[in-house]
């Protein structure tokens, strides 16, 4: 998303009458500049180099123009370190010191003959990440998170040799910057990270440690999940989108300590007023999201040092490490406890199993086991566990209390009988009463009822109730089933609401068939070519060759007494298909050819008949001596 901010300065700058650049103060956000400078990580950005001398200029020029409609930046300056005290104007803003640094600003190192720059793209206290060109030192695309793209050496470049080198993440520190020219960036965009829900208990976690936000003496920490009301809050929606959380263990808000803006700033847990600092915005990030405060728009929630046990959190710039990221899990904690008699009878020393006799509310309670304790323990003792046990005579009461949040009790009172000594009697026998359900079915969850005694309330038997089963209505089709394509088709059950999924065979083809017909000829079978519009097709219907059927003999070229002639007859089926055959020479009465050499003619002349005379008599002595 890129705006025009204000009125739009533009700034022409002319060399011997030729517009050589202009300024548009042209704004974009902080995660857009970052995405531009990251797909440029292994690659060779080059800028009009009349304009700057150096590989790095070159990078950060086509950063201020590709990203911010900034043409020829920083043109005539030659070296990276003169960017010290140049002032863009048109939005952007000169910072002559490393005090405060922010993800998208091009930093200016003056040292050496020429300096350095590029864009910074992280920054975590003192350590800053970099995306530049030409850097002599090695790179870390890897560790910034870029696990796609290859790390070189220091002075390696990949695939120039020692030559220019590419664009890769480098790792300085804050010391090595001497300023930075801030361009126009929006306030960090990012989508809202949906929480489902008006109001809803939850736990705030760090997917990389898995600890939880915790309310430590009313400081907020980072510490392993616990299971009990410090971890648990409520998530309370207010009219402008951002939400109250809210511990009720403790009865107090997370808090900005202070009202405080600044970096380093920490959150704690008071008395809730409404204001500013009290009110969050979740904003999606990879697989969590980024907590952020009205109070301080450009902040987010931290962990201050390493993710340990007692790590405070703290505001911080956006820097998208792992431990900025939260995930915020839905829990249920306990609504409400209840013991299903109001008091229960011991003898001394006899233990009992007081947990037996208490009902938690819901079933699926983040931490359904309480805390219990004794109103008096020199008559009972209670354990963590619930184990009750007689002391002395008299009665006490046992109090639960929930421990994940919400703070709910009940109490049971115990009475403690003394030892008695009894004499053998015969039993009376148990006294059926009857079935009680304790656990009521539902679709694929079985429940349990128990056969109780009247007299003594042991249990005498218990039955598994067995899983209602799901009640589904019509099938709904959600994707029409295709020649090409599967399709889909749903149902919900009426009791809770589960669906269920079923696949639709895609469509068997029906073949169409068009039919092409070749007829036979002289020499080849006929047939019928069958061609669906799917490509799959087939012969049939052959008819054998016809074969040919030639006519009368025709003469082409007549014969002559000197040259044989040629004769021709055409097959009636096919006219290309001819025959020939040659016409002997015709014969000539008075031929006077030489039969002894056939090659001179009797002729009138006297030549002729000297050379026959001695052709006879060469062909004379041939036959005789052969």
């Amino acid at each position: 998303m890129k705006k025009l901010i204000s009125a739009m300065l533009v700034i022409t700058l002319i060399f011997g009458g030729v517009v050589v650049g202009s300024v548009s103060a042209e704004a974009a956000t902080e995660q857009e500049a970052i995405a531009w400078c990251e797909s440029k990580v292994n690659t060779r950005v080059e800028y009009n180099d009349s304009a700057n001398l150096y590989q790095c200029f070159d990078f950060v020029s086509q950063y201020a123009y590709s990203v911010f409609g900034y043409a020829n930046f920083g043109t005539g300056l030659f070296h990276a370190k003169n960017l010290y005290d140049y002032n863009p104007g048109g939005g952007w803003i000169r910072i002559q010191s490393n005090a405060d640094l922010k993800p998208g600003d091009i930093f200016v190192q003056t040292g050496g003959t020429s300096g350095h720059t590029g864009v910074i793209v992280r920054v975590s206290g003192d350590i800053i990440y970099t995306i530049d060109q030409n850097s002599w030192d090695a790179s870390c695309n890897k560790e910034y998170g870029l696990t796609n793209k290859t790390d070189y050496a220091a002075n390696q470049s990949a695939a120039l040799g020692t030559g220019p080198r590419l664009v890769n993440v480098h790792k300085t520190t804050r010391s090595n910057i001497n300023g930075v020219l801030r361009p126009p960036i929006d306030d960090y965009v990012t989508a809202a990270y949906s929480l489902g829900s008006d109001s809803f208990y939850g736990i705030l976690k760090n997917p990389a440690s898995g600890k939880l936000i915790t309310n430590q003496n009313n400081n907020a920490a980072l510490y392993a999940e616990r299971k009990n009301g410090t971890q648990v809050f409520q998530f309370l929606r207010y009219a402008n989108g951002t939400y109250r959380i809210f511990n009720p263990q403790s009865g107090l808000d997370l808090d900005v300590m202070n009202f405080g803006t600044g970096g380093g700033t920490r959150l704690q847990f008071a008395s809730w007023v409404g204001n500013t600092a009290q009110q969050y915005r979740f904003e999606s990030y990879g697989a969590g999201c980024l907590i952020g405060v009205q109070c301080a728009p450009k902040m987010v929630l931290d962990i201050s040092g390493p993710s340990v046990d007692g790590a405070n959190i703290q505001l911080w710039d956006r820097n998208n490490y792992a431990n900025q990221i939260f995930s915020v899990i839905w829990v249920s904690p306990v609504t409400s406890l209840s013991f299903r008699q109001s008091s229960i009878n011991i003898s001394i020393n006899e233990t009992i199993n007081i947990a037996d006799y208490l009902s938690v509310s819901p079933t699926n309670a983040y931490n359904p086991i309480p805390i219990y304790t004794s109103s008096n323990t020199n008559i009972a003792t209670v354990g963590a566990n619930g184990l009750v046990v007689g002391k002395a005579q008299g009665s006490m009461t046992v109090t639960v209390k929930s421990q994940d949040g919400l703070n709910k009790t009940a109490a049971i009172t115990v009475n403690v009988n003394p030892i008695t000594e009894t004499e053998d009697c015969a039993a009376m026998g148990h006294d059926n009463g009857a079935w009680a359900t304790i656990t009521e079915p539902i679709c694929e969850v079985d429940g349990l009822k128990e056969l109780k005694c009247t007299k003594c309330s042991a249990t005498l038997s218990d039955e598994i109730i067995p899983a209602t089963g799901h009640n589904y209505g019509e099938w709904t089709i959600t994707k029409p089933a295709s020649e090409s394509e599967d399709g889909s088709r749903e149902r919900i059950c009426a009791f809770c609401n589960g669906k269920e999924i079923d696949i639709i065979q895609k469509l068997l083809h029906s073949h169409n068939y068009s039919s092409v017909i070749t007829e036979p000829s002289c020499t080849s079978r006929g047939y019928t070519n069958y061609i669906c519009d799917c490509g799959d097709s087939y012969e049939g219907n052959y008819i054998d060759a016809t074969g040919h059927v030639f006519g009368n003999w025709v003469v082409t070229t007549p014969a002559t007494e000197t040259t044989a002639g040629i004769e021709t007859r055409t097959c009636q089926n096919d006219p290309n298909h001819t025959e020939t055959r040659i016409i002997p020479k015709l014969d000539n009465p008075d031929d006077s050819t030489c039969g002894c050499c056939d090659k001179h003619d009797h002729g009138n002349s006297f030549f002729d008949a000297i050379a026959c005379f001695f052709c006879r008599i060469l062909q004379f002595f041939k036959n005789l001596f052969g």
